[in-house]
């Protein structure tokens, strides 16, 4: 929690305001700015367009929305030695 919003500025394009409002989360609201942390840097590593099938999965496993707890709908990469 307490390295949040430094993460934020250095893996993130955010601007530095709206990185300001995020330090003023308390409590659980903190959350909020990990998932942005989290959105931002997956953004910038593997693009915009694979945040939705994400936070659907994401959505699936902790919500527990349609029964399913399965990451196979997530995008993969396989490294062989």
């Amino acid at each position: 929690d307490d390295d949040v919003i430094r993460f934020t500025k250095l893996f993130t394009e955010l601007p530095l305001e709206e990185i300001e409002e995020l330090a003023k989360l308390k409590g659980a609201d903190v959350n909020k700015a990990k998932i942005v942390l989290a959105d931002e840097a997956t953004a910038l590593l593997h693009g915009r367009d694979c945040l939705a099938q994400i936070h659907e999965t994401i959505d699936n496993m902790f919500k527990n929305k349609k029964g399913s707890a399965s990451t196979e709908s997530l995008p993969r990469i396989f490294v062989t030695s």
